[in-house]
């Protein structure tokens, strides 16, 4: 990674080393060898007993929820995809000797969404596991149709930050789009 001064905080130690990031995007093909040792493993869940073990309502959540299909499997089918990348750009550590992550000691809880709904699920759920940050480059804007619930995505952040946790969200990538 070049264009940041994050080896001047890796040089001091600071890595991410304890912090537990939630991730919101589309899947992460958790597998890759830059996050395998990064992704979170829910201590509460016993993996493939079918039940769920914590008593959070989600079966399995192993390493997340995929809040758009309803199931345990957060693994991205596309290793390329958005959700991989963003994750990468979180924690990736180096592993397969490609850039790393801007904290590539940090753990990191993976949801994956579709709907501006599934948002709002995926944020409640990475409270309640307890993550410190919340990063999310799947987000909702103006000219989208339906509109976006902007109030409900405030007292979502409200939440989060009386919680103690940082949120992180894209701005977006529609800078040729206009509204009418």
């Amino acid at each position: 990674i070049t264009g940041h001064q994050a080896p001047l905080l890796w040089d001091l130690g600071i890595d991410g080393s304890g912090v537990l990031i939630g991730n919101i995007d589309s899947g992460t093909y958790w597998p890759h060898p830059d996050l395998v040792n990064r992704v979170w493993v829910n201590p509460g869940e016993i993996e493939g007993n079918g039940q769920d073990d914590d008593g959070n309502g989600y079966i399995d959540d192993i390493r997340g929820w995929d809040f758009d299909n309803d199931t345990n499997d957060v693994t991205a089918t596309d290793s390329d995809s958005h959700g991989t990348k963003s994750a990468g750009i979180a924690v990736g550590d180096g592993t397969s000797g490609r850039s790393t992550g801007m904290a590539p000691g940090a753990t990191m809880v993976v949801t994956e969404v579709e709907t501006e709904a599934d948002y709002w699920l995926a944020h409640q759920y990475l409270i309640d596991v307890g993550v410190d940050v919340i990063t999310s480059s799947y987000s909702w804007k103006w000219p989208s149709s339906p509109r976006p619930d902007y109030h409900m995505n405030r007292q979502l952040c409200e939440m989060e930050l009386a919680a103690g946790i940082i949120h992180a969200n894209s701005i977006g990538n529609q800078g040729n789009l206009t509204t009418t």
